[in-house]
């Protein structure tokens, strides 16, 4: 087994949706609005970023964004480690105040201040988490992507003191985040009874050319999916798009 010799140095991609909240949160669940009101209300997330959504290079309304610490919070809860993620959301929470204000005023197309900002949430975000290294290495391993195929993927782990040694994945997991081979991963696993769930987060790199910037400006400028356009053109052939409605906060 290869191993890499150096500590992680690289951060998980900064921003997550709040969909990835909601799943790291309740894996079991689909991702909705009423299951995001309900995990924030219980405490087990931050209050997040407000950020445009757009479509076609227009805005269309806002979304909500929130630092990956908190999803990271969420697997301490899951592993038990309830003092951990207490920690954590606070970290998340202090990031998500700390670059509100950059985050939501991010001009579209002004690629030098996104790249900045990635890299500076990218390097704050690992500072927060080598604040609590000794909690999170018990839930988290570090990897790299050594060889993969059509099916699988096969990672190292980066230090050799953790329990995770060599693995193969299903290559979907990987295939989401556009993940290949020589990129880094953060992966989180849990075992219930005779099932194990694996959670795969993408590193964030310097070089904010790569997928993993896309991954960061998704989260950052989240475009409406299929479902969603399909609900406003349904909207529109009523005559409803545009008026006002009123909407139980998120």
């Amino acid at each position: 087994m290869t191993l890499v010799d150096d500590r992680p140095r690289e951060a998980p991609v900064p921003l997550v949706t709040w969909q990835a909240v909601v799943r790291a949160n309740e894996p079991s669940s689909n991702p909705t609005r009423a299951r995001y009101r309900t995990v924030k209300g219980h405490g087990r997330a931050t209050e997040g970023v407000r950020v445009q959504r757009r479509a076609d290079g227009r805005a269309q309304g806002t979304d909500t964004v929130h630092s990956v610490l908190g999803v990271i919070a969420a697997y301490a809860r899951r592993a038990q480690l309830e003092e951990l993620s207490e920690a954590l959301l606070d970290e998340a929470r202090i990031l998500e105040e700390r670059y509100a204000h950059a985050v939501g005023s991010l001009e579209e197309g002004d690629s030098q201040a996104e790249a900045d900002l990635y890299r500076e949430m990218s390097s704050a975000t690992l500072e927060a988490l080598r604040a609590h290294e000794s909690g999170w290495s018990s839930i988290l391993a570090y990897a790299v992507v050594t060889s993969a195929d059509a099916r699988s993927a096969h990672i190292e782990e980066v230090e050799a003191e953790g329990d995770l040694g060599g693995l193969d994945l299903p290559r979907a997991l990987l295939d989401y985040w556009s993940i290949s081979d020589g990129d880094g991963l953060w992966l989180f696993c849990e075992i219930r009874q005779s099932s194990a769930i694996f959670e795969v987060l993408p590193t964030a790199r310097s070089q904010v050319e790569r997928l993993e910037r896309q991954a960061f400006l998704r989260s950052v400028r989240p475009e409406r999916d299929e479902a969603e356009r399909e609900r406003v053109r349904r909207l529109a052939e009523t005559g409803a798009v545009g008026r006002r409605s009123v909407r139980r906060p998120a």
